[in-house]
C-alpha cells in the first residue's frame, strides 16, 4: 500500500510542470492550423476578420432553449436581462438575422418573433427545423406514412 502523498514533501509528482505541459500542447494543437510550421502568427500575416460576423446562436447574447420546469416543453429565451417564456414547443432554431424562432409545435412547424410576438404555423408535421442561411427557407425532417424520414426545405414567403 501507498502512503499518502504529502504536497510539502519532496515526493509529491510534479503537477505545475505536466500541467503546463498539457496546456502548451494544447496551444500548439488549436494553432497547428494557423499557417505552416515555419510562419509565425503576427499581426501582419493574421487572416482579416470576416466583412460581418457570422449568424451563431447566442451570438447576439441571447438563447433559445426548451425547458419542462412549468410542467410542459417550453420554449424560453435568456439574455442579459433576464428569462421569458415564449410558447409551447421544441428544438428551437434561430433565424440568421437573430430575429426569429422556427420550433417544433404541437400541430408542426411554427416560427415566432424573438419577442414572443407573431407566432405562426407554417407546416402541419415536421421535426428538427433549420433555417438557411439566407432566412428564406426552413429545413425539416417529416415521415410519410410508411416510409423512412426525410429531410424538406419549406420556402418561406414575405419572411
Amino acid at each position: 500500500m501507498h502512503d499518502p502523498i504529502d504536497p510539502q514533501s519532496h515526493n509529491a509528482p510534479p503537477i505545475r510542470g505536466r500541467l503546463t505541459a498539457v496546456v502548451v500542447a494544447v496551444l500548439l494543437a488549436a494553432c497547428a492550423d494557423s499557417g505552416s510550421p515555419t510562419d509565425p502568427v503576427t499581426p501582419e500575416t493574421e487572416p482579416a476578420p470576416p466583412a460581418s460576423p457570422p449568424s451563431i446562436p447566442g451570438s447576439s447574447g441571447r438563447i433559445a432553449f426548451v425547458s419542462t420546469r412549468d410542467g410542459a416543453s417550453w420554449i424560453y429565451v435568456a439574455d442579459s436581462t433576464g428569462v421569458r417564456r415564449l410558447t409551447r414547443g421544441d428544438e428551437p432554431a434561430w433565424s440568421p438575422d437573430g430575429t426569429t424562432i422556427a420550433f417544433e409545435s404541437s400541430t408542426g412547424i411554427s416560427v415566432i418573433r424573438a419577442d414572443g410576438t407573431g407566432l405562426r404555423s407554417v407546416r402541419d408535421g415536421g421535426y428538427q427545423p433549420a433555417w438557411s442561411p439566407d432566412g428564406r427557407e426552413i429545413a425539416f425532417a417529416r415521415a410519410a406514412a410508411g416510409k423512412d424520414l426525410g429531410i424538406f426545405i419549406l420556402p418561406l414567403i414575405g419572411g
